[in-house]
């Protein structure tokens, strides 16, 4: 039987089994410095991804230890073998907008845009950016005239903090970058009113930690 630690937090849930790895068909390979980059990875990567196998022993640093798989363990529990230079983590509500932007309501970001869109949803226009490599943020419409409109941007509000501006009929989204686990600085406004503030991603602990901390608490 596996042990499964719960690693909840506000941009991912995952659970993983500590010493396991999942036969299944890999997407992509890539490096990770953890097995929470490589679950974020997996986010931010491929939208087929649903699971990823990890290496925590790397014989060659240039190789990739992180495999992006599109299946899970739920669909097929008996590919699940043990192995402990791995941890197998599934990503159990993989809500990619909001696993994959920072959001912030009531901001405009007022930069050079690379293309303009009529979407129908935050999620289209988002999902527009995703499928475009140089995008890196994007400007969406929420209410009033031309509801809807979605600029993309290849920078960013923390690029460009002073670009940053009050008007409640837009949200900004800021695409989140693969090992981004620490908190952006906070960013200038033209405006003395404070805005809604976004909540930074936190560090997932290991799942060794985590299984320290259940057999002593």
């Amino acid at each position: 039987n596996t042990k499964p630690c719960m690693i909840d937090y506000d941009i991912i849930k995952q659970s993983c089994s500590e010493g396991h790895f999942l036969v299944s068909e890999v997407v992509k390979i890539v490096h990770a410095q953890s097995g929470a980059d490589c679950i974020l990875q997996c986010m931010l990567q491929d939208k087929s991804c649903r699971s990823v196998n990890f290496r925590k022993i790397s014989f060659n640093n240039s190789t990739g230890n992180c495999q992006l798989l599109n299946g899970a363990d739920s669909a097929n529990p008996e590919l699940l073998h043990e192995d402990e230079n791995f941890d197998y983590l599934v990503l159990l509500q993989p809500n990619r907008v909001k696993a994959l932007f920072r959001k912030e309501n009531g901001v405009y970001f007022a930069n050079n845009v690379l293309k303009t869109e009529d979407t129908s949803s935050e999620m289209e226009c988002c999902s527009n950016c995703l499928q475009d490599k140089s995008c890196a943020s994007v400007n969406y419409k929420t209410s009033g005239d031309y509801q809807g409109f979605c600029e993309l941007h290849a920078e960013t509000l923390e690029d460009h903090p002073q670009n940053g501006i009050e008007n409640y009929e837009f949200s900004y989204f800021e695409k989140l970058k693969a090992k981004e686990f620490s908190p952006v600085p906070s960013t200038a406004r033209k405006t003395a009113q404070t805005l809604p503030s976004t909540r930074a991603v936190q560090e997932a602990p290991s799942c060794k930690e985590l299984l320290k901390r259940d057999k002593y608490d």
